[in-house]
């Protein structure tokens, strides 16, 4: 519901509030609505949502399934995907090139996705991703965070100190 836009009111004097038909960007509910939206598209191919954390969700299944064209003796190889939503954020991540490229034609089959947001991970939640694929690691760093939270509490000019701090007697 939202209230009405010049402040109507009925006879009684009572404040008009609109039903809405369906969620509006920007208002309170609407990250939940989303969410609802997202999740159940999800369960409907049969994701599994996390008991301890329901942004997160599970989908195992073999090759065969997600690429029909594979070749016999890979159809039944185990694949597997596991995604992380958070309001309009979806990362995901999978066995293989297979399974991955099923799960993008499955998101844009119903929700239009930009090309421009699609690829390697590279930020998430205000971190830095960086990936060495060579030497097989994955580095998460929050410096551009830290660095906003420092500057919004005027902490920039402070005197760093190294960190465990040792005790000093």
């Amino acid at each position: 519901y939202l209230r009405h836009p010049l402040k109507e009111i009925t006879p009684e004097g009572l404040p008009i509030f609109l039903k809405l038909k369906r969620s509006l960007y920007g208002l309170a509910q609407s990250g939940y609505n989303w969410a609802q939206l997202l999740h159940g598209h999800l369960k409907s191919a049969g994701f599994q949502q996390y008991i301890t954390d329901t942004c997160m969700f599970r989908f195992k299944t073999t090759r065969g399934q997600v690429y029909p064209k594979c070749p016999e003796k890979e159809r039944n190889l185990t694949e597997e995907i596991i995604v992380g939503t958070y309001v309009d954020d979806v990362v995901y991540t999978g066995t293989s090139d297979f399974i991955l490229d099923w799960f993008k034609s499955f998101i844009q089959s119903t929700f239009e996705v930009k090309q421009s947001e699609t690829g390697p991970l590279e930020w998430i939640l205000g971190a830095r991703v960086y990936r060495d694929i060579s030497k097989g690691t994955t580095t998460i760093n929050q410096s551009v965070a830290i660095e906003k939270l420092a500057r919004k509490l005027d902490l920039l000019s402070s005197n760093p100190c190294r960190s465990p701090m040792t005790p000093t007697p």
